[in-house]
């Protein structure tokens, strides 16, 4: 099964009228042998300072800057149950479409539920920015009436390099 995860539900409804065949489930649409599915802004949020150290809890000085080796994150309480949805769904993907808006931060919204998740399967980019060769099109791409999210249905073919916004930054040091 193909899996799309769009940004908002609005995308999500779009995309799913792109797919066609229709058929609406709790936190999903099933098209056929697709899925969509929708995050809602961010649906995990950086932990407090307090959650990597006790001694955090109180600002101090000597405690600044506050910068960890790895980032950890809390589900948004008003996200749990759509991000258990996407988690069960990923668990029977086959493949994902990051189907995110066409910049950094609408990849990223995906990006990190993928993360969460640790899914390791093959993702793709809904290949909006990717497909275009003039403002025009992306224009056009980044529409969200079923002619224009038809063409992003049908996603490119696969690449050897990895997609996404975190694929077009280079590693921290």
């Amino acid at each position: 099964m193909r899996l799309f995860i769009a940004e908002k539900p609005s995308l999500g409804r779009a995309i799913a009228a792109g797919l066609g065949n229709q058929k609406k489930a709790e936190g999903c649409i099933r098209c056929g042998d697709d899925i969509v599915t929708w995050c809602f802004g961010h649906m995990l949020e950086l932990a407090w300072p307090r959650d990597y150290k006790p001694e955090y809890a109180h600002w101090r000085r000597e405690h600044l800057p506050i910068i960890p080796s790895q980032w950890k994150y809390k589900v948004k309480k008003d996200a749990a149950a759509q991000l258990d949805i996407i988690g069960s769904l990923l668990r029977d993907a086959d493949s994902v479409v990051n189907a995110g808006d066409p910049d950094r931060e609408g990849q990223l919204l995906v990006d990190e539920v993928l993360e969460h998740f640790s899914y390791k399967g093959k993702v793709q980019a809904s290949g909006w920015p990717r497909w275009t060769k003039s403002r025009s099109e992306r224009r056009w791409q980044t529409s969200r009436t079923t002619p224009a999210t038809r063409p992003c249905a049908t996603p490119p073919a696969p690449e050897a390099a990895p997609t996404g916004w975190r694929a077009s930054t280079p590693p921290a040091p």
